[in-house]
């Protein structure tokens, strides 16, 4: 994950530091690994050309700092940086990049500051072998630590609350579980990754007690990404046949094995479900069989009383 085409949907991400030639090249290796993201990412070795670019742009939502900033602390660069993307009212996050070995002021800016999502060394980034789970790793900091942003832990709690009060809390964690499944090698962003995961709470909250959700419209918003209520599809013919995005076809798809579920038919809608395979078949088809083990595991997991729940996000 991290590495398709959508993943970064809605975000430029920027290099800064002054080791010269050093932000090009990690540049260079982070679109050698996704080459699908390599327009969104650019680096600077002079200050001014990073704030002139991040002001023009205000777009740039991940920034890889070095240590090394020239004359001015990485602190108040990354600050500076930041600001204009969080004009807009999202935050932006940071990596910080050490060149051999962790700094003290290093460690103390990532402890006190909750935007840097990882402090890692350039070599992470360079070495071929290393960066792909490096991105992958921040790519889903970076949804972890947006999500804790968008609804903090006190919000969270609330909305666990009155859904387990609309007594869906068994459905709620099948629909999260098998969504976030499905999605795991599908083309979705950082930004339906959040909605797929908060759906199915954010639903059973509006039926219940919507006022609940009155201020949170962002939230609400992103979590509509999965498909209007009265959009979801749980017939298996009208399914195949959706054309709808792909956030929305998987959280469709969620649904109908949740009432195979409810309908004591899961395993055998799989085996169907399987049936259906032959060349060129949908990727999301593809994702189904592929996670069909998983999936009777989620069930089987909720039958047995384990994880009904679902777990309040924490920073990675």
């Amino acid at each position: 994950m991290g590495l398709h085409e959508n993943a970064w949907s809605g975000i430029d991400i920027l290099v800064f530091g002054a080791t010269p030639t050093l932000p090009m090249r990690l540049e260079l290796a982070l679109g050698k690994v996704s080459p699908a993201n390599e327009v969104r990412v650019t680096s600077f070795e002079k200050y001014e050309d990073a704030y002139d670019y991040c002001k023009d742009k205000s777009s740039v939502g991940l920034i890889f700092i070095l240590e090394n900033c020239g004359n001015s602390p990485f602190s108040g660069v990354f600050s500076q940086l930041s600001g204009h993307y969080e004009a807009r009212g999202w935050p932006c996050f940071g990596v910080l990049l050490h060149e051999g070995e962790e700094s003290f002021s290093g460690l103390r800016f990532v402890k006190r500051e909750s935007r840097i999502i990882d402090y890692i060394s350039t070599d992470s980034i360079l070495a071929p072998d290393r960066c792909f789970e490096s991105l992958t790793s921040i790519w889903t900091r970076f949804i972890t630590s947006f999500e804790s942003h968008l609804i903090p832990i006190p919000l969270q709690e609330s909305i666990l609350s009155v859904a387990s009060e609309a007594g869906a809390a068994e459905s709620n964690a099948f629909l999260r579980r098998v969504s976030m499944a499905l999605s795991a090698n599908l083309n979705i962003s950082w930004v339906e990754s959040i909605a797929l995961a908060w759906a199915p709470m954010i639903r059973a909250v509006n039926r219940h007690t919507p006022s609940v959700l009155a201020p949170h419209v962002t939230l609400k918003e992103i979590c509509l990404l999965a498909g209007p209520a009265e959009q979801i599809i749980t017939d298996l013919d009208r399914l195949m046949e959706h054309s709808g995005s792909l956030c929305s076809r998987i959280f469709s798809m969620a649904s109908y094995l949740e009432r195979l579920r409810n309908e004591g038919r899961l395993e055998n809608g799989l085996l169907e479900l399987s049936s259906k395979m032959k060349p060129g078949a949908p990727a999301l088809l593809k994702a189904v069989v592929r996670q069909q083990s998983a999936i009777l595991e989620i069930q089987r997991s909720l039958e047995s009383g384990f994880d009904k729940s679902v777990s309040l996000v924490r920073v990675a």
